[in-house]
Protein backbone atom coordinates (compact mmCIF):
# COMPACT_ATOMS: atom_id res chain seq x y z
CA UNK A 1 0.00 0.00 0.00
CA UNK A 2 2.92 2.34 0.59
CA UNK A 3 3.86 1.67 -2.47
CA UNK A 4 0.98 2.23 -4.53
CA UNK A 5 0.40 6.17 -3.04
CA UNK A 6 4.04 7.19 -3.26
CA UNK A 7 4.46 7.72 0.71
CA UNK A 8 7.59 6.62 2.45
CA UNK A 9 7.80 4.53 5.49
CA UNK A 10 9.82 6.17 8.34
CA UNK A 11 10.14 3.40 10.86
CA UNK A 12 7.86 0.99 13.02
CA UNK A 13 7.64 2.54 16.60
CA UNK A 14 6.63 -0.04 18.72
CA UNK A 15 2.75 -1.22 17.30
CA UNK A 16 2.97 2.21 15.41
CA UNK A 17 4.01 2.82 11.71
CA UNK A 18 5.29 6.00 10.68
CA UNK A 19 4.87 7.28 6.76
CA UNK A 20 5.89 10.33 5.22
CA UNK A 21 3.98 12.05 1.99
CA UNK A 22 5.70 15.16 0.77
CA UNK A 23 3.17 17.63 0.14
CA UNK A 24 0.95 15.40 -0.76
CA UNK A 25 -1.85 14.89 2.44
CA UNK A 26 -4.51 13.10 -0.60
CA UNK A 27 -1.84 10.15 -0.52
CA UNK A 28 -1.59 9.84 2.98
CA UNK A 29 -5.32 9.78 3.50
CA UNK A 30 -6.17 7.52 1.12
CA UNK A 31 -3.07 5.06 2.75
CA UNK A 32 -4.72 5.25 5.89
CA UNK A 33 -8.24 4.61 4.75
CA UNK A 34 -6.70 1.21 2.54
CA UNK A 35 -4.83 0.18 5.74
CA UNK A 36 -8.16 0.38 8.01
CA UNK A 37 -9.85 -1.72 5.51
CA UNK A 38 -7.23 -3.96 4.33
CA UNK A 39 -7.09 -4.73 8.35
CA UNK A 40 -10.78 -5.10 8.37
CA UNK A 41 -10.97 -7.61 5.62
CA UNK A 42 -7.99 -9.84 7.08
CA UNK A 43 -10.08 -10.01 10.14
CA UNK A 44 -13.33 -11.17 8.50
CA UNK A 45 -11.50 -13.76 6.19
CA UNK A 46 -9.60 -14.97 9.70
CA UNK A 47 -11.40 -13.92 12.20
CA UNK A 48 -8.60 -11.67 14.46
CA UNK A 49 -9.99 -9.09 16.37
CA UNK A 50 -7.39 -6.56 15.32
CA UNK A 51 -7.91 -2.30 14.78
CA UNK A 52 -5.57 -0.09 13.31
CA UNK A 53 -5.72 3.49 14.89
CA UNK A 54 -4.22 6.41 13.09
CA UNK A 55 -3.68 9.65 12.84
CA UNK A 56 -2.73 12.10 10.55
CA UNK A 57 -1.36 16.04 10.58
CA UNK A 58 0.42 18.09 7.96
CA UNK A 59 3.21 21.00 8.99
CA UNK A 60 7.16 21.64 8.67
CA UNK A 61 9.48 19.19 9.76
CA UNK A 62 13.23 18.25 9.49
CA UNK A 63 14.49 15.34 7.99
CA UNK A 64 17.92 13.74 7.94
CA UNK A 65 20.00 11.07 8.85
CA UNK A 66 21.59 10.58 11.92
CA UNK A 67 24.21 7.97 13.09
CA UNK A 68 28.12 7.55 12.99
CA UNK A 69 28.18 3.66 13.00
CA UNK A 70 24.50 2.75 12.26
CA UNK A 71 22.89 5.33 10.18
CA UNK A 72 19.10 6.38 10.52
CA UNK A 73 17.06 7.97 8.24
CA UNK A 74 14.24 9.81 10.47
CA UNK A 75 12.09 12.65 10.68
CA UNK A 76 11.43 15.10 13.49
CA UNK A 77 9.29 18.30 14.41
CA UNK A 78 5.85 19.60 15.88
CA UNK A 79 3.75 18.07 13.10
CA UNK A 80 5.26 14.27 13.76
CA UNK A 81 4.63 14.61 17.16
CA UNK A 82 0.77 16.23 16.82
CA UNK A 83 0.29 13.03 14.38
CA UNK A 84 1.56 10.88 16.89
CA UNK A 85 -0.91 12.62 19.36
CA UNK A 86 -4.00 12.35 16.78
CA UNK A 87 -3.28 8.51 16.70
CA UNK A 88 -2.91 7.83 20.27
CA UNK A 89 -5.96 10.29 21.08
CA UNK A 90 -8.06 8.41 17.91
CA UNK A 91 -9.94 5.39 18.03
CA UNK A 92 -9.79 1.77 16.83
CA UNK A 93 -10.95 1.13 13.20
CA UNK A 94 -10.73 5.27 13.01
CA UNK A 95 -8.91 7.98 11.59
CA UNK A 96 -8.36 10.73 13.25
CA UNK A 97 -7.07 13.99 11.73
CA UNK A 98 -6.28 18.21 13.07
CA UNK A 99 -7.45 21.21 11.68
CA UNK A 100 -4.56 21.57 9.23
CA UNK A 101 -5.40 18.03 7.52
CA UNK A 102 -9.26 18.21 7.62
CA UNK A 103 -8.83 21.93 6.19
CA UNK A 104 -6.16 20.77 3.04
CA UNK A 105 -8.92 17.90 2.30
CA UNK A 106 -12.42 19.30 3.07
CA UNK A 107 -13.19 19.14 -0.16
CA UNK A 108 -11.65 16.13 -1.60
CA UNK A 109 -13.15 13.67 1.47
CA UNK A 110 -15.97 13.39 3.83
CA UNK A 111 -15.26 14.25 7.59
CA UNK A 112 -17.18 13.96 10.89
CA UNK A 113 -16.54 16.16 13.45
CA UNK A 114 -15.38 15.00 16.39
CA UNK A 115 -14.85 17.96 18.84
CA UNK A 116 -11.96 19.02 21.10
CA UNK A 117 -9.82 16.55 22.16
CA UNK A 118 -6.56 17.65 24.83
CA UNK A 119 -3.23 16.98 22.98
CA UNK A 120 -0.45 16.70 25.28
CA UNK A 121 1.83 19.60 24.82
CA UNK A 122 -1.04 21.57 22.91
CA UNK A 123 -3.99 21.72 24.91
CA UNK A 124 -7.26 21.48 23.45
CA UNK A 125 -7.25 21.26 19.81
CA UNK A 126 -10.29 20.50 17.24
CA UNK A 127 -10.08 17.34 15.39
CA UNK A 128 -11.99 15.38 12.69
CA UNK A 129 -12.45 11.75 11.46
CA UNK A 130 -11.89 11.36 8.18
CA UNK A 131 -14.42 8.83 6.90
CA UNK A 132 -14.10 8.00 2.76
CA UNK A 133 -13.41 10.57 -0.15
CA UNK A 134 -16.23 12.58 -1.79
CA UNK A 135 -16.35 10.44 -4.86
CA UNK A 136 -17.37 7.27 -2.88
CA UNK A 137 -20.69 6.68 -1.22
CA UNK A 138 -20.02 8.16 2.59
CA UNK A 139 -20.06 5.10 4.67
CA UNK A 140 -22.00 4.38 7.70
CA UNK A 141 -20.29 5.68 10.78
CA UNK A 142 -22.25 3.06 12.90
CA UNK A 143 -19.97 0.55 10.67
CA UNK A 144 -16.55 2.22 11.45
CA UNK A 145 -17.23 1.93 15.35
CA UNK A 146 -16.34 -1.85 14.64
CA UNK A 147 -13.66 -3.75 16.68
CA UNK A 148 8.13 8.36 -3.68
CA UNK A 149 11.74 7.45 -2.18
CA UNK A 150 12.20 10.31 0.86
CA UNK A 151 15.20 12.24 -0.05
CA UNK A 152 17.11 14.39 2.72
CA UNK A 153 14.77 17.75 3.45
CA UNK A 154 16.95 20.76 3.36
CA UNK A 155 15.12 24.21 5.11
CA UNK A 156 11.97 23.02 7.11
CA UNK A 157 9.67 21.67 3.96
CA UNK A 158 6.09 20.85 4.69
CA UNK A 159 5.69 17.07 4.81
CA UNK A 160 3.14 15.38 6.33
CA UNK A 161 3.64 12.85 8.90
CA UNK A 162 1.31 9.87 9.83
CA UNK A 163 1.60 7.85 12.39
CA UNK A 164 -0.74 4.17 12.87
CA UNK A 165 -0.90 1.84 15.36
CA UNK A 166 -2.21 -1.68 15.28
CA UNK A 167 -4.12 -2.18 18.56
CA UNK A 168 -5.98 -5.66 19.83
CA UNK A 169 -10.05 -5.17 19.86
CA UNK A 170 -11.58 -5.61 23.27
CA UNK A 171 -11.00 -3.42 26.37
CA UNK A 172 -9.68 0.04 26.15
CA UNK A 173 -8.99 2.56 28.99
CA UNK A 174 -8.29 6.17 29.50
CA UNK A 175 -5.98 7.80 31.85
CA UNK A 176 -9.39 8.30 34.13
CA UNK A 177 -10.13 4.68 33.85
CA UNK A 178 -12.94 4.64 32.22
CA UNK A 179 -13.67 2.66 28.89
CA UNK A 180 -15.07 4.90 26.48
CA UNK A 181 -14.33 8.38 25.77
CA UNK A 182 -15.04 10.81 27.86
CA UNK A 183 -18.62 13.10 26.76
CA UNK A 184 -17.15 16.11 28.43
CA UNK A 185 -15.18 17.47 25.35
CA UNK A 186 -12.31 20.17 26.88
CA UNK A 187 -13.56 23.88 25.06
CA UNK A 188 -11.08 25.50 23.00
CA UNK A 189 -11.47 28.50 20.55
CA UNK A 190 -11.68 26.67 17.65
CA UNK A 191 -14.32 23.94 19.04
CA UNK A 192 -16.40 26.48 20.17
CA UNK A 193 -17.15 28.15 16.52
Amino acid sequence: LVDRYDVEKIKTIGDAYMVIGKGNVSAVARLALDMISAMQSYCRRHGYPLDIRAGIHVGPTIAGVIGLKRFLYDVWGDAVNTASRMESTGQAGRIQVSKAVHQALVGEFHFEPRGCIMIKGKGAMPTWFLLAPKQASRPDTGQLNSSTAAEPIENNHRQLAARQAVKTSGGRSWANGSSETPSDRPKCADCAR
